[in-house]
């Protein structure tokens, strides 16, 4: 059975980097929106601890979508 899907899959889209790039940014862009934005009422201006909690999510994020699948090894998106 594996093999057969195996087989079935083994013609299956493969995304080009740029596709695979534009999911990159949308997801992380919707990640970053929904769960490390500040929201704009909030007083503590806490927005850079935000973003360098949300720089740890984004490599993350760009190695399982970007990096890995393309082979593309030791990639840093942003330091």
């Amino acid at each position: 059975m594996y093999r057969v899907l195996a087989d079935h899959y083994k013609d299956a889209y493969m995304p080009t980097i740029d596709e695979q790039m534009n999911t990159f940014r949308l997801a992380a862009r919707s990640v970053f929106n929904h769960y490390f934005r500040p929201p704009p009422d909030d007083e503590t201006n806490d927005a850079w601890t935000e973003l360098e909690r949300f720089g740890h999510v984004e490599c993350a994020l760009f190695n399982a979508l970007v990096a890995q699948p393309f082979g593309l090894k030791n990639r840093i998106y942003r330091q």
